[in-house]
C-alpha cells in the first residue's frame, strides 16, 4: 500500500495462494483512502507470487514477481493506465549477470526519479546481500543498470 499524492493511492492485494502460484488484485483511491476502486487483476496474465508492488504516479504502477522456472531474468509488470493493462519490464541486465539476479523488490521513487534493486532469491550464491541497482528519471517507463551494491548499503 502506497500514495502517490494525497489523494492518490494504492493497494495490491494477493492470496488464494498454492504451490507457489496466488491470485492478485490492484486497488486505487483517489479520494485520499476514504474508497477504494478495484482496478486490475494481473491474474489474468500471471499467477506467480507478489513479489513487491509499487505506483509512480497515479497512473503508472509496477508489480514483481518471482520468477518460476528457470527464467534468468526478473519478472515484473507495469501499467500505464492505473492497472487495467499490464506489460513486461525490461530491465536491461548486463549478460554476465543473467540467472544470477532473478527477483525484483518493491521500486522506489521521488518524483519522477527512482531505485529498483533485484536480488538473488533463494538460492543466490553471488556474495552476500549483493543486489543489482537499476535507476529510472522517468517515472519507471524507462530502468538503466547502474551497479551491483550491498543491500546494506541502499537501506
Amino acid at each position: 500500500m502506497g500514495f502517490t499524492s494525497e489523494d492518490n493511492g494504492y493497494v495490491i492485494v494477493a492470496g488464494d495462494r498454492a504451490m507457489r502460484f496466488e491470485m492478485t488484485y490492484v486497488f486505487l483511491t483517489n479520494d485520499g483512502g476514504k474508497s477504494w476502486q478495484q482496478v486490475g487483476d494481473t491474474s489474468k496474465i500471471t499467477n506467480m507470487l507478489v513479489n513487491g508492488a509499487a505506483f509512480s504516479t497515479d497512473k503508472i504502477g509496477f508489480i514483481s514477481f518471482i520468477s518460476a522456472g528457470n527464467i534468468p531474468y526478473p519478472t515484473m509488470k507495469y501499467t500505464e493506465n492505473k492497472g487495467e493493462t499490464w506489460q513486461d519490464v525490461k530491465l536491461p541486465l548486463p549478460k554476465d549477470y543473467e540467472g544470477i539476479f532473478l527477483r525484483a523488490l518493491s521500486p522506489k521513487f521521488e518524483g519522477a526519479s527512482g531505485e529498483l534493486l533485484v536480488d538473488q532469491g533463494e538460492n543466490g550464491d553471488y556474495g552476500k546481500g549483493k543486489v543489482a541497482r537499476f535507476l529510472t528519471k522517468d517515472y519507471g517507463l524507462t530502468w538503466v543498470f547502474d551497479d551491483i551494491v550491498t543491500i546494506d548499503d541502499v537501506e
